[in-house]
């Protein structure tokens, strides 16, 4: 079986199977491919043992503070977007908002990405600038 994008929990589901693959193709042709070798018993609960390879490199990190001189310290958590990022994935945005997501997105950014442009009509305030979605326009302009 090859799958394109195993959704969570899709092995407790019966949904994949060990020996099953999944591969993580991005938009310039590098692939990874992942699978479950295997389960084992944590406490409990049934666990994975997954296999991945490829490559990746580290272009770019980025951190998230919380500045104590803010007066609204928890705006990026509470807000609608970012607040569902931070507590999970971009699978989780598409989850709170109730998108349905297809298969074969070539990595979490594409998946936020098309969930951000479907999203985009309800938070217009916080979704801009509209280049970036392909909608360019006078209207995401501020006066100031």
């Amino acid at each position: 079986m090859n799958l394109l994008v195993p959704p969570k929990d899709s092995h407790a589901q019966g949904k994949v199977k060990i020996g099953d693959i999944y591969r993580a193709r991005s938009i310039i042709g590098s692939e990874f491919v992942c699978g479950i070798d295997s389960t084992l018993s944590l406490g409990e609960k049934e666990a994975i043992v997954p296999t991945v390879s490829g490559r990746a490199w580290i272009t770019g990190t980025h951190q998230l503070t919380l500045n104590p001189d803010d007066p609204w310290p928890t705006s990026v958590i509470s807000n609608a977007i970012t607040g569902s990022l931070l507590r999970g994935s971009p699978a989780e945005l598409a989850r709170c908002h109730g998108l349905q997501c297809e298969t074969g997105y070539s990595d979490a950014c594409h998946l936020c990405y098309e969930s951000r442009k479907l999203l985009r009509s309800e938070y217009p305030e916080i979704l801009t600038p509209g280049q970036m979605y392909g909608t360019a326009g006078c209207s995401d302009q501020v006066d100031s």
